[in-house]
């Protein structure tokens, strides 16, 4: 098997790390008029995942990759 190197990426500036966003979009003022909600937003996959691996580490269990993606899908 061929290795290839990743390709050189230019480091990004401080400023170009900030997310700027419209906020024209939202359709309210301020915070306190949004109903809180529970949970986590949008991670049931990555919820899913944590379980598995922290499952795996309880038991002591090392999981082949084929088989920990297998049982990865089934949780979904």
């Amino acid at each position: 098997m061929t290795l290839h190197k990743a390709p050189k990426h230019i480091p990004l500036k401080p400023e170009q790390l900030k997310l700027k966003c419209d906020t024209k979009c939202f359709k309210f003022d301020t915070t306190d008029s949004i109903t809180p909600i529970e949970g986590i937003v949008g991670q049931e996959r990555a919820i899913k995942a944590l379980k598995l691996v922290l499952i795996s580490k309880v038991l002591d269990i090392t999981l082949l990759l084929p088989v920990f993606l297998e049982l990865a899908n089934r949780l979904q």
